[in-house]
């Protein structure tokens, strides 16, 4: 295991398709891990660094022992072996926070049993070890069984006690967001938004302007209200007015109501083009006009050659 500053774990299925997404982009000062208490998941993982909790011990139960007990019951029994597979794991855990780690970032999708056990108790050790704790977790389908949203709510709760900031994706509004797509595009569109979230949190451990800009932004939410984070792009003439307004018409999270928000982060992406003075007016006026009190923007800018000459702004307020 490297040493470097900033550690991206990501838990379940879901979390080693991300980490090992931005392990590909080899980014600077920054160690991925993939955690999981099943040995065959990991192993498909090509992220160098694993941690197999519980020795890939795994209770199974027959399905028509499955029947028998119900199924809650065995959701909710799964919830805890994990979580105490995680805490039986403490060394293993601990030992990823040396005293070179300044940031810890968990990526899970809440949906699992093992991520709604494993994570909460990764961020409680980070916690505890003195890092910034950040966790990035995407909620159930809305068509999901009632006992599998309070899993995932209760673990959220717990990660909200721990960690410094919490980024709730719904999963659902992804959907709406993007059309009709199909189930691996939008686990596909999902692990983009949640890596860009990721890149907008890393970059805070950077030692440029932007970095102490986004963490002023993140130290003023005080009262840990919940964020909003939209996304939109844009592409033609209108391509800045296009993209800001489908961020503010799009919101990626419960809360979507922009008209109490005082602090507003944008993180733009352009393309072969870069964007002009009037574009950021157009941005920041978009903003302005629906808002019934001042508020804040901070505005952080970057190249991405994918995007040809389109547009992309992501915006997290609260």
């Amino acid at each position: 295991m490297n040493t470097n500053e900033i550690k991206i774990i990501g838990v379940g299925i879901a979390g080693h398709q991300v980490v090992e997404k931005i392990s590909l982009e080899a980014i600077k000062n920054t160690d991925c891990i993939v955690c999981d208490i099943d040995a065959k998941d990991l192993e498909k993982s090509s992220v160098q660094n694993k941690i197999l909790l519980g020795a890939g011990i795994i209770k199974c139960l027959s399905l028509e022992s499955q029947i028998e007990i119900g199924v809650n019951f065995v959701k909710n029994s799964e919830v805890d072996v994990a979580t105490n597979l995680a805490i039986d794991g403490f060394d293993q855990l601990n030992s990823l926070f040396e005293e070179e780690s300044k940031m810890t970032i968990l990526i899970a999708n809440l949906g699992g049993t093992t991520e709604a056990g494993v994570i909460p108790v990764i961020a409680q050790i980070a916690k505890k070890s003195g890092m910034f704790v950040v966790a990035i977790v995407n909620t159930l389908f809305d068509f999901e069984s009632e006992n599998a949203k309070n899993i995932a709510y209760n673990a959220l709760m717990k990660l909200r006690a721990d960690c410094d900031l919490v980024f709730v994706i719904k999963h659902s509004k992804i959907g709406k967001l993007y059309g009709n797509l199909s189930f691996k595009s939008l686990t596909r569109k999902t692990h983009e938004i949640v890596i860009r979230l990721a890149e907008v949190v890393m970059s805070m451990g950077s030692e440029n302007i932007d970095s102490l800009d986004l963490k002023l932004f993140f130290k003023n939410n005080g009262d840990d209200k919940s964020f909003i984070i939209g996304i939109g792009d844009g592409d033609g003439v209108n391509r800045a007015k296009d993209a800001i307004e489908l961020a503010l018409k799009n919101t990626l999270t419960e809360r979507d109501t922009f008209e109490e928000v005082s602090n507003v982060l944008l993180q733009i992406n352009y393309g072969s083009s870069e964007m002009t003075n009037d574009e950021k007016q157009e941005i920041e006026n978009a903003i302005l006009n629906p808002m019934k009190k001042k508020c804040a923007i901070t505005m952080s800018v970057s190249e991405d050659i994918s995007l040809d000459n389109a547009i992309s702004v992501m915006l997290i307020a609260y």
